[in-house]
């Protein structure tokens, strides 16, 4: 996720800590675009791996993020 725009980074991370608290936030942005960076499938596995509805809703609205950012 290195080369991931920095101002959809930050974008990403607000958005993650407003709905998760600061640190938990922060964890899930990076986990977020990290999974990410090696596709979307592998968000879908981690996802189900993790098996937490509230990190499910948290992923959703942080995808909502990311295809604001695509479609601009």
């Amino acid at each position: 996720h290195g080369d991931m725009v920095q101002p959809l980074r930050v974008k990403v991370d607000r958005e993650a800590r407003r709905l998760a608290g600061y640190r938990y936030g922060r964890q899930i942005a990076d986990d977020y675009l990290t999974q990410l960076g090696q596709g979307e499938e592998q968000v879908a596995r981690w996802l189900e791996a993790e098996n937490d509805p509230r990190l499910n809703e948290i992923v959703s609205h942080l995808n909502h993020v990311v295809e604001e950012a695509r479609i601009r």
